[in-house]
Formats: structure tokens, sequence, C-alpha cells
């Protein structure tokens, strides 16, 4: 092999392995990106699980101790809420909730707002424009009460029960 030769088969090699290193390596710019992520506000309202009159066994009236319902906004710019409750089956009490059997009278409702109580057969505003006080607003005085008639006590034997919805507006 010439000496001629053999320096173009080294410049072509050099050539070669230069050519094999990524461009990255021969230069040194870079760019960042910032990820950014943004929890929002939780807003939650707490009301009774369950609530029995126990059994009714004679034409009175019926009545629950004092519940609470809370209403919290946490992370969140609301200064106020308004609490309302809704029932099904129109406001009564029925069997098997939502049966065709229903007592003669509405359930009603008192607390916050409402101090006196009041049939369910519409929604019930509880509480307009509560300040919320740290995030949180309670009613303490939630109750209920279901006037039973002698008429009531000749239905159908069973479990006479209503759904109550209770919502919350953050304003």
């Amino acid at each position: 092999m010439t000496k001629r030769r053999l320096i173009i088969i080294a410049a072509l090699a050099a050539l070669a392995a230069l050519l094999a290193i990524p461009a990255v390596v021969m230069g040194d710019a870079t760019h960042t990106t910032t990820v950014t992520g943004i929890i929002g506000a939780t807003y939650s309202l707490t009301s009774p699980d369950t609530i029995s009159l126990g059994d009714f066994i004679s034409a009175t009236n019926y009545n629950s101790s004092n519940q609470t319902i809370s209403a919290n906004a946490s992370g969140s710019s609301a200064t106020s809420v308004t609490i309302s409750v809704s029932g099904s089956n129109g406001g009564y009490l029925s069997k098997d909730n939502g049966g065709a059997i229903k007592l003669d009278n509405p359930l009603s409702v008192k607390g916050g707002d409402i101090s006196s109580y009041t049939p369910i057969t519409s929604a019930q505003t509880l509480e307009n424009s509560g300040i919320l006080s740290g995030g949180t607003y309670s009613i303490n005085d939630f109750s209920v009460q279901q006037t039973i008639t002698s008429n009531d006590l000749n239905k159908t034997a069973g479990t006479y029960s209503i759904t109550l919805t209770f919502t919350a507006t953050f304003n």
C-alpha cells in the first residue's frame, strides 16, 4: 500500500468516526420546560346518614333531635353558602320509599333560617348566605317532624321512609 492510499483510508476512517458521533454531543444548546398543575377548591356537604323517628304507635307528632349539617369550601374564595333540602315522594313518607301507600301528612323540617316546622312538599332553604368561617358553615339545629294520624295507624304495616336531598351553593 502506498502512503497516499494509507492517508486516504485514514482520512475516510476519521470522517466516518466523526459522522458516527451524535450531533448533540457536538453542541451545548439546552432548553428547559416547566410543568405546572393546579389543585382546585374542594367543596363538601355533610348531612345526617339516617334519621329514625322510631315506631309510630299513636296519633301524635314524632320529632328527631337536633342534627348537624355542615358545608365546607376548602381552598375556595367563597365567603357564603346557601343550604336547601328537598324530599322524595312529594315530601311524604311512603311504604318502601316511593310506594303507593303514603302517610296522610308530609314530613316537616326546621333548622337554620326556618324556626318552625315547615312541610317539605317543595324545597326549603335552611340557610340563605350563611357566612363561612374558616371555609366552614354548620347548621346545628336541623330537625324533622312527622305527624301521625289515626288513619295512618290503620295503613299497611312496614317501613315508611323518604329520601332527603341536601344542596349547598357556595357564593
